[in-house]
């Protein structure tokens, strides 16, 4: 992977996307690597719910007020949030041509090369849950240094979410599963960036925990260049080459046979 250039304070005007030779794949140097984040303010009474609260005695004690119907609606939609969440996948890695849907939860791996005895060598199994396909903000090709290079192509985002399982060895900064994008005809659409870092993408922010290890969980964001006029219809999972073919692709069972998220 290629690592992020110094950062800038204007990400998208910054941004370079380098294309390979072969222009099956897309490097994206990116100009910052700060996440974002906000804490929850502490809410106080509206004049409006004191109000409400004055008035009670006057309501009838089996009709409830406006406020505690909102509160019992807000309350309803969030445990229907919650109870419609995938929960984490569990037991062995998923089988070779695997078939899910977005938003289903899969067990996968990530093995560095090496041996158990060497200082860098690491084993992980994860849940992983591809939680959308969405098509990006056009302004990211647009609006790089090199656009000429994304004529007639679309950012597509793809997110997932992490949960380790297990863990062996170091923690690495590589153990999160690589994903892949394909087209309604099944071909494989061209990836700008797989990361496990990234920074200034607005709507394609990740979330790393300070330190990999079995409970932790993250979210990445993959960008895909895709031509105008098609859609990411499917996102797919090539196993891991060290794990699944002792670091060779031709002998991993998964490359021509990957764990599948279909998109609705």
């Amino acid at each position: 992977m290629t690592p992020p250039l110094s950062t800038q304070h204007s990400p998208l005007r910054r941004t370079t996307l380098r294309a390979t030779a072969t222009a099956s794949l897309a490097a994206l140097a990116l100009t910052s690597c700060s996440m974002g984040s906000s804490d929850e303010e502490e809410q106080s009474p509206t004049e409006t719910q004191t109000e409400s609260t004055e008035t009670a005695s006057e309501t009838p004690s089996e009709t409830p007020t406006e406020t505690e119907t909102s509160t019992t609606s807000e309350t309803s939609e969030e445990s229907e949030q919650s109870s419609s969440a995938a929960a984490p996948a569990s037991g062995d890695v998923a089988e070779p041509g695997t078939e899910v849907s977005v938003g289903d939860s899969v067990v996968t791996h990530v093995q560095t090369s090496g041996e158990k005895s060497d200082e860098y060598f690491g084993y992980a199994t994860l849940s992983t849950t591809v939680t959308s396909a969405e098509q990006g903000d056009p302004a990211l090709f647009e609006e790089a240094e090199n656009s000429g290079d994304f004529a007639g192509m679309t950012p597509w985002f793809v997110k997932a979410e992490h949960e380790w399982l297990t863990y062996e060895g170091e923690p690495n900064s590589n153990m999160i599963p690589n994903l892949v994008a394909f087209n309604s005809e099944g071909g494989e659409v061209s990836p700008v960036m797989n990361s496990t870092w990234s920074g200034g993408i607005d709507g394609c922010e990740i979330s790393m925990p300070d330190e990999k290890g079995v409970g932790e969980k993250a979210t990445n964001c993959h960008v895909f260049a895709v031509p105008d006029g098609q859609q990411v219809a499917a996102v797919g999972w090539r196993g891991d080459d060290y794990a699944d073919g002792g670091g060779s692709a031709s002998d991993n069972p998964y490359y021509d046979d990957p764990v599948v998220w279909t998109v609705d």
